[in-house]
């Protein structure tokens, strides 16, 4: 009984609930011990199929091989920072991942590759990847196209700026195939990407290099119209500051405006891969995700103080050129670039967050943020075209003021002064996009893409799956672990009574523990079911009698000591002998003990009043023809001599045979007589009633004795009716003399085993209890 604790209330008769103190329960390593004993068998057989279940499984699976590509991706490209379409080149483990991942086109490629190789040979059975999908032009590529995409997996390598590349296949050289032209494609494709991205640039460039070399050429004819039909004059000192302050100004206007154009141009750009990555989202949809907040507006504040901060340190420059580097001299001047690194800090820090918030929008969605880091990019490049057209705006008021103040100078020198700066300007324009245009022309014609194969597959010697090794190690860690579960949760289920702590976590008394007589009875009596005593066979089970030496016979004497001490308050002279079902051994105890009892001197009687099934009789090799029922009936008369055995001071009444109902027989007024003289006539009365669970009559009986005697058979009787028979004694509110623990095995295994000398072991504990 695994789930017993000790009973609160046990004198006052309260049934036991099973498991009514689990959760102050802990587990024994008895248990687990005896699962192991006792549930070898399970554990074998289980592992055992579980073991053979996996070999099978695994030797069905096809074995899969997988081959690898590592390729290094280098950033060396000859187009500098200053070309607009810069962050094409900014390359990262990250966003490779995710052109390869989400990349339609590659793995397209593959497959038209793999057509075309299968056509040159003549056959389609060596690429599994093309199994069913057609022939020749009729081929579905699109779906070869997802079965090579679903083949293959990209992962960093463990050196820097490179990228395994693994494909798997049933087919060890198909696998190292789709490995090597996967990297070959991905190579392609980086190079014409590339390429594109450069050809754009051109295209945009030697449009600019040609309208400004019209511009240059434009301002070279007004210069010579004008010095053939002017002369060249001076205009003094503070208007040639005046001059250069608004040829500054307008300078720097102009730069501002190109590198506007040059931005949003790069812009677009973005926006387009942006739409590339994510096709659901339109232009309009992208500049809506990207749109203004208030972050963008204080940043905007801030762009205009920087510059108001800026002109006004320019103009202490240009009124004292000495204080450059030497600002800390002037108090103004140092305010002022204290609140100028101040502001331009804020601006970073709004900026920073900005571009991490437009990061983030999509880091849930896409592991590999390639669209999150396109989606800074944006962000970063619409920051930067804010602040330029800030700038611009700043610029034209500032140019704006300057116009009262240039009508004071001759117009002659106005207009001098505005021609020179033009034809300047316009050779710096055309200069620098002349530059930028040979650069991008090298780059383009130089470009090989930035992706190198550093290793090519090579053809697989053992799959990687199914690992043999690991699976059956896998199915002999299942199998010996659900076995063992299955062995423990049995252990655990069994609810039948086992030892004599179960009994005692009850609170009930223990009298003492009756082992199993068969291998006494064969060693001691030779294995024979009945011995002569006089004339009369009597059965070898009552060892009291014929091997009153034996350890059995010395456990009823400690039952019959433990029996009186413990109940010395309430000396029992009537007792019946129950059980809690059929075939617990009830009557051999009964008899056994009341020969104990005879034999210690006192004068006992047995009455068999099991009149269903009685068996008592057969023991002393007696008749059932007269007895009990006769005396209730009154058919015979009562005399002590008629009923003694052939045992010194032991008499027994058969249950005798009966036409009434024997409930009604026990519970007639005759009964309580009969025991009556039975208490004056003898010092002992034992009565054998049936089980307690069968029939009412035990219950009927009970209540004209002084106890009752529970008798439980180990390994048998289980917790629900030991549980149902001291429920039902209790509700009639019959005392419980104590419990004898019957059949308790002397030579099995786990918790069980018990020695024949145990009852000497339990004297003092029960004997007081």
């Amino acid at each position: 009984m695994r789930n017993g604790a000790s009973k609160n209330g046990a004198s006052n008769g309260a049934p036991y609930r099973p498991g009514a103190n689990a959760a102050s329960a802990t587990l024994d390593l008895r248990i687990l011990w005896e699962a192991v004993t006792t549930g070898w068998w399970i554990i074998l057989l289980v592992a055992g199929l579980v073991i053979g279940s996996m070999y099978y499984y695994v030797e069905q699976l096809t074995p899969i091989y997988r081959a690898s590509s590592i390729v290094k991706i280098s950033n060396s490209q000859m187009v500098g920072p200053e070309n607009p379409y810069w962050y094409f080149n900014e390359r990262s483990i990250e966003i490779e991942l995710g052109v390869l991942t989400y990349s339609e086109e590659i793995p397209l490629q593959v497959a038209r590759r793999l057509v075309s190789m299968a056509e040159a040979m003549g056959t389609y059975e060596f690429y599994t990847v093309l199994d069913g999908l057609g022939r020749g032009d009729e081929i579905d590529l699109r779906r070869a196209a997802n079965r090579i995409a679903a083949r293959t997996s990209f992962a960093p390598s463990s050196f820097a700026n490179m990228i395994r590349l693994a494909a798997e296949s049933p087919v060890p050289e198909e696998a190292a195939l789709l490995a090597t032209l996967y990297a070959e494609e991905y190579k392609t494709y980086t190079r014409e990407k590339s390429r594109e991205s450069l050809r754009a640039a051109r295209d945009y460039l030697e449009t600019q290099v040609q309208r400004r070399q019209d511009d240059l050429t434009g301002e070279e004819q007004q210069w010579l119209s004008f010095a053939r039909n002017r002369e060249v004059t001076t205009y003094g000192a503070s208007g040639e500051v005046l001059v250069g302050q608004y040829q500054s100004l307008s300078t720097r206007l102009d730069e501002t405006i190109l590198n506007i154009q040059v931005e949003q141009a790069a812009l677009v750009e973005l926006r387009a891969e942006l739409e590339r990555i994510d096709p659901s989202l339109s232009g309009g949809q992208v500049e809506q995700e990207l749109e203004s907040t208030e972050l963008e507006q204080r940043l905007s504040n801030l762009d205009s103080q920087i510059l108001d901060l800026e002109f006004r340190r320019d103009q202490y420059y240009i009124n004292s050129p000495d204080l450059r580097g030497r600002e800390q001299e002037d108090d103004v001047l140092a305010g002022i670039m204290r609140n100028l690194e101040a502001r331009k800090n804020q601006r970073q820090q709004i900026r920073d967050q900005l571009i991490s918030e437009a990061a983030g929008a999509q880091e849930a969605q896409d592991d590999l943020n390639y669209s999150s880091t396109v989606r800074a990019q944006v962000k970063e490049k619409e920051i930067q075209i804010s602040g330029l057209q800030t700038l611009r705006e700043t610029l034209r008021e500032r140019l704006g003021a300057f116009d009262s103040r240039l009508d004071q100078l001759p117009r002659q020198a106005i207009e001098q002064e505005q021609l020179q700066r033009r034809i300047a300007m316009a050779e710096q324009v055309y200069s620098t996009f002349a530059q930028r245009l040979q650069q991008v022309i090298i780059s383009e014609e130089s470009e090989l893409g930035y992706i190198d194969v550093v290793q090519e597959a090579r053809v697989p010697g053992l799959p990687i799956r199914p690992d043999k090794r690991q699976n059956m190690l896998l199915g002999i860690l299942m199998g010996f672990g659900l076995g063992f579960g299955l062995a423990f949760l049995r252990v655990l289920m069994d609810t039948r009574i086992e030892t004599p702590e179960d009994v005692k976590k009850r609170g009930h008394n223990l009298l003492g523990v009756v082992p199993i007589m068969k291998d006494e009875i064969k060693t001691m009596l030779g294995g024979k079911e009945t011995i002569e005593v006089g004339d009369t066979p009597h059965s070898t089970k009552l060892l009291t009698l014929h091997s009153p030496w034996s350890p059995t016979s010395e456990n009823f004497r400690l039952i019959r000591t433990n029996l009186f001490q413990t109940n010395a308050h309430r000396t029992p002279q009537v007792m019946f002998v129950t059980s809690p079902e059929p075939g617990d051994g009830k009557s051999v105890s009964t008899m056994n003990l009341a020969i104990s009892l005879a034999q210690s001197g006192r004068r006992t009687l047995i009455i068999d009043a099991d009149m269903r099934r009685p068996t008592a009789h057969k023991l002393l090799g007696a008749t059932n023809d007269r007895g009990l029922a006769g005396l209730l009936l009154q058919r015979e008369a009562f005399e002590p001599s008629r009923f003694e055995t052939h045992i010194e001071r032991l008499s027994f009444i058969a249950s005798g045979s009966i036409d009434t109902p024997p409930g009604e027989l026990l519970g007639h007024e005759r009964m309580a007589q009969l025991l009556a003289t039975f208490r004056d006539e003898y010092d002992t009365v034992i009565i054998d009633t049936p089980p307690v669970l069968a029939v009412t009559d035990t219950l009927t009986l009970a209540k004209h004795c002084d106890g009752g005697i529970l008798v439980v058979s180990a390994n048998r009787t289980n917790d629900r009716a030991y549980s149902a028979a001291e429920e039902a004694l209790a509700k009639a509110g019959i005392p419980l003399l104590g419990v004898i623990l019957n059949r308790l095995s002397s030579t099995g295994s786990g918790r069980s085993k018990y020695g024949y000398g145990y009852g000497y072991g339990y004297y003092k504990e029960y004997a007081h209890a």
